[in-house]
């Protein structure tokens, strides 16, 4: 009974954490403790952001003049999406979850997840062949959006 009690706080507290890793669209941000750095956000496009810490995880951000988050991204392999976390294998990444799939110039190779975010492959060798291979790896994810009404 020890055992089943304990597996289960595990299970719990580990899902806890997961979902405490989260910062999101539209969400506001505090920004008097972070410095101003540049954050890309597209092929050639970069805009002021921040660099914020939020349960032990490194996250990029822009934010709109509401100081509303309409770009984040991340690449600290503390931030895990369900089973995802950057260095999964593309051939790991559930189909079901898959939304959309694109090469972009001077970016890399990006897939859209049904929830929102972004995974970006970015080696070498996509840059060549404009392919993602099995075995690619995920380099960092990202998510973008206007608040509208905010």
């Amino acid at each position: 009974m020890k055992f089943i009690i304990g597996l289960f706080c595990l299970v719990f507290a580990s899902s806890a954490v997961n979902a405490q890793l989260n910062i999101d669209l539209c969400d506001t941000v505090k920004l008097g403790k972070y410095n101003e750095i540049p954050v890309v956000v597209g092929p050639s496009q970069i805009r002021k952001g921040y660099s914020v810490e939020i349960e032990h995880v490194i996250f990029q951000i822009t934010v709109n003049d509401r100081k509303r988050v309409h770009f984040v991204s991340t690449r600290d392999s503390g931030f895990v999406i369900g089973t995802l976390a950057v260095g999964t294998a593309y051939e790991d990444i559930p189909k079901v979850g898959i939304e959309s799939e694109q090469f972009v110039d001077k970016w890399g190779y990006e897939v859209s997840l049904k929830n929102g975010w972004v995974a970006v492959f970015d080696d070498n060798l996509i840059f060549k062949s404009q392919v993602v291979r099995r075995d690619s790896r995920i380099h960092w994810f990202y998510k973008h959006g206007e608040c509208a009404n905010y």
